[in-house]
């Protein structure tokens, strides 16, 4: 059975939801928690689960491990993608080293900048490279996913590079939209678009 976008997101945010309250040290939670964690209803979360197999439901709720694993292995986060960043300014760098990104479900094994200068000198855990090895590097390492943190006027250059070797989804932080063919899952992620919601929503209070 396909699970629908909307569903899918919703799964992704419960599931960083549960590992919260797994490391808080909790074994069991409800739908009625997880709304008022996630802000979703209850009633669309506990629909989302139909999609899943075996989600852990006990009398009184849902056990953690289970339902993680369920979501899981229903959006097929069992294994390891491998990740690269391209673009090691102040926001590539810190998502090179953001733990969040090797949870076992993401690794990053490469990173990417066309200033040698800046790569010789950097001190990191993750393999640097100038940007001219990209598709060479991806390639070797096998890399599924690209984050983008380079100026909007090459984004969508580099883009096509990583798709050219055979990136499947692509995360892209520069403030220009990036467009992919069928096949590869593209997110566009503007932060002054998200502070503008936030600041209009305060100011019309």
């Amino acid at each position: 059975m396909s699970i629908p976008e909307p569903t899918i997101k919703r799964l992704c945010k419960i599931l960083s939801t549960l590992e919260i309250l797994e490391q808080e040290g909790n074994s069991f939670t409800s739908s009625s928690k997880l709304e008022q964690i996630s802000g979703f209803p209850s009633h669309t979360i506990r629909k989302d689960f139909s999609f899943l197999n075996n989600p852990g439901r006990t009398g009184s709720g849902y056990e953690i491990s289970a339902l993680k694993g369920a979501i899981s292995q229903s959006l097929g986060l069992v294994g390891e993608n491998r990740a690269c960043v391209v673009g090691l300014g102040r926001l590539g760098s810190s998502l090179l080293e953001y733990p969040g990104f090797n949870n076992g479900n993401f690794k990053i094994v490469a990173g990417f900048d066309r200033s040698v200068n800046k790569i010789e000198m950097m001190d990191s855990t993750v393999e640097l490279f100038p940007a001219y090895k990209l598709e060479e590097i991806i390639l070797q390492k096998k890399i599924d996913i690209g984050i983008i943190a380079v100026p909007a006027d090459v984004a969508v250059a580099v883009a096509q590079k990583m798709i050219d070797a055979g990136v499947r989804g692509i995360l892209n932080f520069a403030p220009v939209r990036v467009v992919a063919p069928e096949g590869v899952v593209v997110q566009n992620v503007y932060a002054v678009d998200y502070l503008r919601f936030i600041a209009s929503m305060i100011n019309q209070r």
